[in-house]
């Protein structure tokens, strides 16, 4: 009995940690990515205005907009001379959210609740 239960215990808790791994398949309606990350190295020229939407995203000539379908979302990725803006996440159900990028372009965040705060710490870095 002990070691049934100890059994089903660690069944239960290999469960919990377990990923849910990201979609692979993904279709493109601009310019093919061929960098290893999704999010450009390269300063743009000019800064770029914090709050634009995705309407006025696409509006742009230099703006690509990369679309990437899941089961549960679908992402569209904007960027602007190569460098990722923002992300468009359209759930298959709920309402849909945008992303911009906040100070450093690897975070971003939700336009949506614009008094939102999210912290964040450096807590190891490798040279």
């Amino acid at each position: 009995m002990k070691y049934l239960t100890l059994t089903a215990l660690m069944i239960t808790l290999s469960g919990c940690t377990s990923f849910y791994p990201k979609p692979d398949n993904h279709q493109t309606s601009g310019p093919a990515d061929t960098s290893s990350s999704a999010i450009s190295d390269t300063k743009p020229s000019e800064p770029l205005p914090r709050n634009l939407s995705p309407q006025e995203l696409e509006r742009r000539d230099d703006t690509s907009v990369h679309l990437h379908y899941g089961k549960e979302y679908t992402y569209k990725e904007y960027k602007v001379g190569g460098i990722l803006y923002g992300i468009q996440v359209i759930p298959k159900v709920g309402p849909p959210y945008f992303l911009v990028y906040a100070d450093n372009p690897d975070y971003f965040m939700r336009t949506d609740r614009p008094g939102m705060l999210i912290p964040s710490w450096k807590i190891l870095q490798w040279k």
